[in-house]
């Protein structure tokens, strides 16, 4: 069991009539992250972009700039 799933379980379990309005929403993945980072500063949090989707994400962003150029002239 990870760590960050014994954390989710602890807040859900926490009474929620101090905080009736308040919620926050996180990944289990993340909250692992942040947890090994509290623990160990030194680690290295591998960053993994999906390729395809950053170069279409690029190219999309790159098309909309261009577009918004050539409509300023």
């Amino acid at each position: 069991m990870d760590l960050g799933s014994a954390l989710l379980k602890m807040l859900k379990t926490v009474n929620r009539a101090n905080m009736p309005f308040s919620y926050v929403l996180f990944a289990d993945a993340s909250a692992n992250y942040r947890i090994k980072y509290i623990l160990d500063p030194q680690t290295e949090i591998p960053l993994k972009l999906p390729f395809m989707l950053t170069i279409t994400s690029i190219y999309v962003f790159l098309m909309l700039c261009i577009l918004f150029l050539i409509t300023l002239f």
